[in-house]
Order: C-alpha cells, then structure tokens, then sequence
C-alpha cells in the first residue's frame, strides 16, 4: 500500500519470521505457537494470501472485515500473524472512519507479546494522531515503555490497575513472564529468589512451579539459570601496544 502524504518508508512491511530468538520458551514471536493446530496453520496461509492481495490490489473494503476477523481469531486461539495485524493498520491510515479501537488495541498488545522482537514499534508507526491519542491506546502506549525499559515492578503495578484491559488478550501476562525470564537469564547466572518472586509477580507456589519445570538449580534465597552464552564470565583479551619507535630497538636486539 502507498503512504499517505507526509509519510516515508523507513521500514519494509512484509515482516518474515524467521529470525532466530535466544530464548526457546518465548514461542509467542512465532508466527504460529507450537501448540496451533494445522487448522491455525492454514488460517495464517490463508491470512497471508489475503494481505499479498491487499498490498498488490487495493482490494481494500472487501478484505478489512476478514483481517478484522482474523484479529480476534489471533486473540481467541493464541496465534499470532504480524503482516495480518500490520495490513489492519495500514488500512485505518487510509480509511480513519473505519478505525475501531478495540482492534487496534488487540493488536499492540499481541505485538507486546512478541517481546523482544520490535513488533510493537511497526505497529505503532502505522497510527493516527487520532488514535494515539484514545485513552486505551495511552495506556498500552505507556505498559509497552515500561516492559521495553526493563521496569517490571512499575509494569506489573500498571497492569494489575489495567486488568479488565489486558485480559482482553488471554496469555497476555505468562507472554510477558516468558520475556522477563529470558532477559534475566541472559543478564543473570544467580539472581536472588525474592527478586525473581517480584519480577515475575507470581505468588510463592506458582514461582517455585516455574523453577521446578525448569530445572533451575536453587539455595533457600537464590536461583541459578541454566549457563547460556550470554550468562557467562568472558575471559578479557589484554593486548599491548608497542609503541613504532621501539620497532626498531626490539628487532635490533633480536638479531644481536
């Protein structure tokens, strides 16, 4: 689709998926979850055809209804399809008189969801003035810059206020755990429990659930992640510099 007056690309719009995440939990970036069923597997083809013929024919009041429908479809079974949601977008910057909030609501939080792939910034580069300024978009607005500066205490405080607006999107919460543990397990080999506990906002039974299935080895006040690459102490390389005018004296001496 071509962009409106103002507008200029600084990103491609048909997004792939298949860019490799360190952490293999967060399944939620995929384009289909690991648990879909071949049914969602055919709805997202079938979405993806639909969204080739939109961008390449402008076939635009027939489709939005579809792409619409297939946005609560992603909500409703825990799929998810970025190119779907990002065509919905697209279209409301056209057609502002066919904007409905709670879909566009949807979306960003499914593009939260795909945490930390930059989802969220290609969505919300397709919105309005309008829209950003509807009350529910502030507020996601303001959820996805604590999750994206790291403020989890701050988040989980938003969201518990915010309830009745995330549970629009089922898993929303456990999507948002799978990222904080893989940035703490990629930050930390040994993290305190209590810590762990307030990061993750889970109750005491329900944290000792996670490090359980995980396998997380544990004292009575510390867990320890599994080793990856970026958890472990690296040796420094210290390299010395010697000067060019002791070239000279160097290789003399070696020659003696």
């Amino acid at each position: 689709l071509p962009l409106p007056a103002g507008h200029t690309h600084n990103h491609t719009y048909t997004i792939t998926h298949t860019q490799s995440h360190t952490h293999s939990q967060q399944t939620h970036r995929l384009i289909i979850m690991a648990s879909q069923t071949t049914k969602g597997e055919e709805r997202v083809a079938q979405m993806a055809a639909l969204v080739e013929k939109v961008q390449y024919t402008m076939e635009v009041a027939d489709s939005l209804p579809t792409l619409e429908e297939f946005v609560a479809e992603q909500v409703k079974d825990q799929i998810y399809h970025l190119e779907t949601n990002l065509a919905v977008l697209k279209i409301y910057q056209y057609h502002p008189e066919s904007v409905k909030i709670p879909v566009v609501v949807q979306i960003l939080l499914k593009s939260l969801m795909a945490l930390p792939a930059n989802h969220f910034s290609l969505c919300a580069f397709q919105l309005s003035k309008a829209i950003l300024r509807d009350p529910q978009v502030e507020t996601v607005f303001k959820i996805a810059d604590l999750l994206e500066t790291a403020d989890f205490l701050k988040f989980w405080a938003l969201a518990d206020s915010q309830a009745e607006l995330l549970d629009i999107v089922p898993g929303f919460a456990d999507a948002v755990r799978e990222h904080i543990i893989g940035l703490l397990s990629r930050t930390y080999q040994t993290i305190n429990k209590k810590l762990l506990q307030d990061t993750l906002h889970l109750p005491l039974d329900q944290l000792n659930t996670v490090i359980n299935e995980r396998g997380w080895k544990r004292t009575v006040d510390s867990i320890t992640f599994d080793a990856n690459e970026c958890n472990q102490p690296r040796a420094k390389k210290l390299a010395q510099r010697v000067p060019f005018d002791s070239m000279g004296v160097i290789l003399q001496s070696m020659t003696v």
